[in-house]
């Protein structure tokens, strides 16, 4: 009787050490699964590298007018857009207004472009009409007769839309920030 107890206890306490050693391999399963599970939600998907490339794109743009913004008149460039819009001949006109703007206008020019087209291709990804893209540029620019209280709110607009493609961007939205000139100036341009 007292062999068949001990043989008894050694064999539960054998099931117990088994039972054990199960558990912590579950357990050891467990972690690693977490860990590699963690890991791969990490890693940029092709979604957070869009959105990195365009939050980059309006980020430097909206730099680009903030250092320009006090320097230009937002008549002449809503001068020249009227005179792009002319029916037939207004690519010419579009041209011609082209060389009458200042450098930091046609600068200011390019970077609401720039920040336009970041903007409204990640949220449509696809062409941007006409009517969109002034649209966007009364939304997010300074035009002809806004206050300051105005032009304050859509540049609180523009850091808005950044911060948005910051967050989408995920892993990468640290790397959505203005990169500053190149300092390579090639055939007179920056």
């Amino acid at each position: 009787a007292q062999r068949g107890q001990d043989l008894s206890a050694a064999s539960s306490e054998a099931g117990r050490r088994t039972t054990e050693r199960g558990q912590d391999l579950s357990d050891a399963r467990a972690r690693e699964l977490a860990a590699a599970t963690a890991a791969k939600e990490k890693l940029p998907t092709e979604a957070h590298g869009k959105a990195s490339l365009f939050g980059s794109r309006a980020a430097e743009a909206h730099a680009i007018m903030n250092r320009l913004e006090e320097k230009i008149s937002t008549s002449g460039l809503a001068a020249k857009r009227a005179m792009e819009g002319v029916p037939i001949i207004g690519g010419a006109y579009g041209a011609a207004g082209n060389v009458l703007l200042s450098k930091d206008q046609q600068k200011v020019e390019q970077a609401q472009r720039d920040f336009v087209n970041a903007i409204l291709r990640l949220e449509s990804g696809a062409v941007i009409s006409e009517q969109e893209f002034a649209n966007a540029q009364k939304q997010y620019f300074p035009q002809p007769g806004d206050g300051k209280a105005v032009i304050d709110q859509k540049r609180q607009n523009r850091i808005t839309a950044i911060d948005g493609l910051k967050t989408m961007a995920g892993p990468l939205g640290a790397k959505v920030a203005p990169k500053g000139n190149s300092g390579i100036v090639f055939l007179g341009f920056e």
